[in-house]
C-alpha cells in the first residue's frame, strides 16, 4: 500500500519524464519487425520436440540483403 501512495504522490515527476524521441520510436519499429519476422518464421521441429526460430543476430537470419523479406528467409530457414 505504500508503494501505491509513493506512485501517486509522485505522479506529476513521473509524468513530466521525458518520452521517447523519434529515433528510438524508429528503432522500436525496426526491432518489432525482425521480431515478427522471427515469429513468422519459427517452426516445430519433431526431432527436438521444440519451436525453432532465428535467434537475434544470427548469422542465418542476417544472411540475406534483405532480412525483412519473409520469402527470402524462409528460403534460408527451411
Amino acid at each position: 500500500m505504500g508503494r501505491i501512495l509513493d506512485v501517486e504522490k509522485n505522479l506529476p515527476q513521473i509524468r513530466s519524464l521525458p518520452k521517447f524521441n523519434e529515433l528510438e520510436k524508429a528503432k522500436r519499429k525496426v526491432y518489432e519487425k525482425r521480431k515478427s519476422l522471427r515469429d513468422m518464421l519459427e517452426f516445430y521441429c519433431p526431432r527436438c520436440k521444440r519451436e525453432v526460430r532465428a535467434l537475434k543476430g544470427s548469422t542465418m537470419f542476417e544472411a540475406w540483403p534483405h532480412p525483412l523479406n519473409l520469402k527470402m528467409s524462409e528460403g534460408v530457414i527451411l
